[in-house]
């Protein structure tokens, strides 16, 4: 009688556990042995909410964008980790700190052996001329610089020209020894690419050049 109770207690306390591991809002993984590990990063979240304009804030653009292209990749079997798959900073903590919140999303990274890394992000600036995505990488990483590459190729199905495949200084990419880019997916600011951006079906296109692009570098890494 005591060995069963002991057993029913055992079950009762590995279902509990289920149940907070299930509901803690950390980064969805899917790992498989001998598949490469994709980290995708949706920037902002929570009580961060990156660039708002016309009303849209963006990190409602970001995380389903994300979502798309890891769902895609891993249907072609990769290996996926979201930084966050809910509306909430990567980093769960009671004070937001911006440092801290990207220097986790890099630490995620490394700390799982990750393949390559995404940040995904919307961008602004203030004439609301400028529109279209851009690619972003550290100059002089030679690997980061090809995905960057591939990402912007992938979007010429999209958009029916390449984006533009620029340098920049980033926490994130800086911090992540991996090869990295930062995909900026269009302009708040820019009336065409912020209609465009707050359509399903478009979002839906953006995460699919995304992982286009990844599969790409991968292929040929």
């Amino acid at each position: 009688m005591i060995h069963r109770a002991l057993i029913v207690f055992a079950l009762i306390m590995l279902l509990l556990a289920y149940a907070l591991v299930d509901s803690e809002p950390g980064p969805l993984t899917i790992a498989a042995a001998g598949r490469p590990l994709v980290v995708l990063d949706p920037g902002h979240g929570g009580v961060d909410p990156g660039a708002v304009a016309h009303g849209v804030l963006e990190k409602s653009i970001n995380l389903p964008v994300a979502i798309t292209a890891g769902e895609i990749l891993q249907s072609a079997g990769v290996a996926v980790v979201l930084t966050r798959r809910q509306d909430r900073p990567a980093l769960a903590t009671n004070r937001f700190i911006v440092v801290d919140d990207l220097r986790y999303r890099a630490w995620l990274a490394r700390h799982l052996g990750a393949s390559l890394f995404v940040s995904i992000h919307t961008n602004s600036e203030p004439t609301g001329t400028v529109s279209g995505p851009i690619m972003y990488y550290i100059a002089g990483r030679v690997p980061s610089y090809h995905l960057a590459q591939d990402l912007a190729n992938a979007f010429r199905i999209l958009l029916g020209k390449t984006p533009e495949v620029r340098p920049i200084r980033q926490l994130v990419l800086l911090e992540t020894p991996v090869p990295g880019a930062t995909v900026e997916v269009g302009f708040l600011t820019h009336h065409l690419d912020v209609r465009r951006l707050t359509t399903p079906a478009y979002q839906h296109a953006v995460g699919s050049a995304i992982a286009r692009g990844v599969l790409a570098y991968l292929h040929h890494a």
